[in-house]
C-alpha cells in the first residue's frame, strides 16, 4: 500500500480496485490523535496517491484507508 515505507517527506499510496470507489485517508499518531486527513473523492481502478508527510515528526503512524465501505488499517513509518 505505502511506498516507500519507511518514508521521509513523501509517500505514495497505491491502490487497485475493481471499480471506481471513494477514498478517504486518516493518519493517527501513537496517542490516537488524527494528524492527517484527506478525502480524495472518487478513484478509478489502479491509483497512486501522493501523501505529504513533511509536517509529521519521525515515528510510527497508523493509517485508516477507507475505500467505499471497506476500511484497511496500515502502519507507516516516518524517518527524518
Amino acid at each position: 500500500f505505502f511506498h516507500p515505507n519507511p518514508a521521509q517527506n513523501l509517500a505514495y499510496l497505491h491502490l487497485k480496485t475493481s471499480e471506481s470507489t471513494s477514498l478517504k485517508l486518516s493518519i493517527y499518531d501513537n496517542l490516537g490523535r488524527q494528524v492527517l486527513f484527506d478525502d480524495y473523492g472518487l478513484i478509478y481502478e489502479d491509483t497512486v496517491v501522493p501523501i505529504l508527510l513533511s509536517g509529521l515528526e519521525a515515528g510510527i503512524y497508523y493509517a485508516r484507508i477507507q475505500c467505499g465501505e471497506t476500511v484497511i488499517p496500515r502502519k507507516i513509518m516516518v524517518q527524518k
